[in-house]
């Protein structure tokens, strides 16, 4: 078996399968019956992505494995992975009825998001007869479906399940945009040990991992990190390693700053941006220390990535965080609120103006910050990647 880049070896678990999915869907085209499926050109993230509520109305929040994005065109993976694989699943199976409630939220809001929506399950076990059939299903098998996963979605998530989103024809709706792909373990372990194709797009999607637990990468025992942030510990007990933008980062804890963030934010009434001072929280140049040829604003990509990971930070708060060169203070904004306001923007182009907010005006920020804040905002806010050149940075309004 080829050894990783860090020295450790892939551990076969559900994360391990996740990458490996999508390392074969976007290294090679798949066969599906006589169709083809080609996402080779396509933007893969690995990191779970959640649909809030608030956003799609289902009561709980949609978590997505993996998105892979081309233009208007998003493809939904959730990739279901059992060390059981002669298992077989069906439309009665907790992993089918899973994915159903991670699915029919979002075809409630293609539309408004202007995307075009298409799902995958990855599964390593079988996959029964009725449900390779789902897209020849009578209405009444559609209802019955239906009813089952509304009964999962009550029992899991109670009152505030919104059990209207799933009646049959939204499920019929999903299921004809559904593909099921079948690979098992000993594949990926065959294409990860002979295929430099393969090889290179998983190697590329481990790094895009937000946060990787340091046991996973044995970072403190092989490489010297490149970034290190936070830390004032002598034994690192309680320090992550992480890659972010290709860098390996030595991470110290962040309880301080949370505690200090929080507080502020909690006694603020609502703003739709708040700049919060860098050295108010403890975010001083001081405290991050580059060992390699990093420029300030790789610095603070490296920041934003650590401030919007929530298993890093673990702060309760909805807000999205952008860390502004220089000064290291911190704006903070409800991605959810501001997408809204900078989509009324919008002209008959489709084009957004976030320069027409008044708030993001009277910030007298650059052009640069203005755009990356959109791109944030719709990320985090509807849940895609609004390209650049939809974005209109009008410079006389600064």
């Amino acid at each position: 078996m080829r050894e990783r880049m860090d020295g450790a070896r892939p551990v076969k678990n559900a994360q391990w399968y996740e990458l490996s999915v999508a390392a074969r869907l976007n290294a090679y085209p798949v066969k599906i019956g006589e169709a083809e499926l080609d996402l080779t050109d396509f933007y893969f993230d690995p990191n779970h992505r959640p649909y809030t509520s608030k956003l799609t109305n289902a009561g709980y929040s949609a978590e997505i494995d993996i998105i892979a994005t081309k233009s208007n065109v998003q493809f939904n993976i959730s990739c279901k992975f059992s060390e059981k694989p002669e298992q077989i699943l069906r439309s009665g199976s907790q992993e089918f009825l899973e994915t159903i409630l991670e699915f029919i939220p979002l075809t409630q809001i293609e539309d408004s998001l202007n995307l075009q929506m298409n799902y995958i399950l990855a599964t390593n076990f079988m996959i029964s007869k009725e449900l390779s059939q789902r897209r020849d299903w009578e209405f009444n098998k559609n209802v019955e479906v239906s009813e089952r996963v509304i009964r999962f979605g009550r029992k899991k998530y109670g009152d505030k399940f919104n059990a209207d989103l799933f009646q049959a024809d939204s499920l019929r709706r999903l299921l004809t945009h559904l593909h099921l792909l079948i690979w098992n373990v000993n594949e990926f372990e065959a294409l990860y040990e002979k295929d430099n194709k393969f090889q290179k797009a998983f190697d590329i999607l481990y790094r895009r991992l937000l946060n990787v637990p340091r046991q996973g990468l044995s970072l403190h025992d092989i490489v010297k990190s490149d970034v290190v942030i936070f830390c004032d510990s002598s034994d690192h007990k309680k320090c992550n390693d992480t890659i972010i933008e290709n860098r390996t980062c030595h991470i110290g804890s962040l309880n301080t700053i949370k505690m200090k963030l929080g507080k502020i934010l909690e006694a603020q009434p609502f703003q739709l941006i708040t700049e919060v001072s860098g050295v108010e929280i403890g975010l001083t140049p001081s405290r991050v220390k580059s060992f390699c040829n990093i420029s300030p604003e790789g610095i603070c990509r490296i920041l934003n990535s650590i401030f919007n990971n929530r298993q890093l930070l673990k702060i309760r708060y909805p807000h999205t965080f952008y860390v502004l060169p220089v000064t290291f203070n911190i704006l903070a904004f409800e991605p959810f609120a501001l997408a809204k306001r900078i989509k009324a923007t919008e002209d008959e182009l489709k084009k957004v103006h976030p320069t027409s907010v008044v708030e993001i005006q009277q910030l007298g920020l650059g052009p640069r910050t203005i755009e990356d804040i959109t791109v944030l905002a719709y990320l985090h806010g509807f849940g895609y990647c609004l390209p650049s050149t939809d974005i209109v940075i009008n410079t006389d309004r600064l």
